[in-house]
């Protein structure tokens, strides 16, 4: 595998990371790297799959407080129906 570390992960997208994520997995599968690059490889994909990790965690979030905010104000409209 000769593709670049990524020096700026942060600013991956969500989608981009587990494109990076299962490049690394199909490039150890496929053997033949050496155990120094390995190891390396490993390191950066849990540092990838950590942030992905994150950035799921915070849409989740974020669409529950847009669901909780909707339910809410349809639960505060019906209040004057009862």
């Amino acid at each position: 595998m000769e593709k670049n570390i990524v020096k700026d992960k942060k600013d991956l997208t969500f989608e981009q990371l587990m494109g990076n994520l299962e490049q690394y997995v199909s490039d150890l599968d496929k053997g033949g790297v050496p155990i120094d690059k390995a190891a390396e490889i490993y390191e950066e994909a849990m540092e990838m799959a950590t942030l992905a990790s994150s950035k799921l965690a915070a849409a989740e979030l974020k669409i529950s407080n847009i669901k909780d905010k909707y339910i809410n104000s349809i639960d505060s409209n019906n209040e004057g129906f009862q």
